[in-house]
């Protein structure tokens, strides 16, 4: 059996509801906790780790002496995750 909880919203209980009901599972299971900036759910459970893997994530950067603002990144990204906001007249690029 596999049971998956996702939502793009934190705080929406996902982590408290997999804690709640691993009560309820057959023994033994796995839980796993892919939440990238906030894995809490071993504060919840006793854990046991058999093995550690290290997970990267690549952080864009801006290319800032070949962007002139002109916004295109911002409509074509399909995630909504780019933000043109109104930068002061002072401000070093």
């Amino acid at each position: 059996m596999n049971i998956l909880f996702a939502s793009g919203k934190g705080g929406a209980g996902k982590t408290t509801v997999t804690a709640g009901l691993s009560a309820f599972l057959p023994r033994p299971f796995v839980l796993a906790d892919a939440d990238v900036e906030a894995p809490d759910l071993g504060l919840y459970l006793p854990h046991h780790f058999t093995s550690h893997e290290s997970v990267e994530l690549e952080v864009p950067k801006a290319i800032t002496d070949r962007c002139d603002l002109c916004g295109e990144c911002v409509a074509i990204c399909q995630f909504n995750a780019i933000k043109k906001l109104a930068v002061p007249h002072h401000a070093v690029l």
